[in-house]
């Protein structure tokens, strides 16, 4: 009886340790990208060398992108990407931008976690 509770609140423990190191480097990764980047003029106007990536606040997954080309392939209309986290197909949705803001704003829409849960990001040099 007493080695049950002990397996018990061992694997209590790991679940605990296993739960907070998967949400440990989502919040560490993604304070590394405060900007959200919504059109792809805002994303052309990024300066060289800005830290770049793409994430997902549903399934907790932060991807960094090397190259700006690469980045701004998450604004064309007719591309889908690959969420690495639940392995959902992610599309931009593009609607027209407010006067004074950018020609069109982009949403992007994944297959599993849904509408404006993914969005692309920008960090600091």
């Amino acid at each position: 009886m007493k080695l049950t509770k002990l397996h018990l609140a061992l694997a209590l423990g790991a679940a605990l340790l296993t739960t907070s190191a998967i949400a440990g480097p989502f919040n560490a990764s993604i304070n590394e990208y405060p900007t959200r980047v919504t059109s792809k003029d805002q994303a052309e106007k990024l300066e060289k060398g800005t830290k770049l990536a793409f994430a997902c606040t549903s399934c907790k997954t932060v991807n960094p992108i090397k190259e700006k080309k690469t980045f701004l392939s998450w604004f064309a209309p007719d591309q889908t990407h690959g969420c690495s986290g639940c392995g959902g197909k992610i599309t931009v949705v593009s609607r027209p931008g407010a006067k004074s803001g950018p020609r069109t704003v982009n949403t992007h829409v994944c297959t599993k976690c849904g509408d404006k849960s993914a969005y692309a990001c920008a960090g600091h040099m």
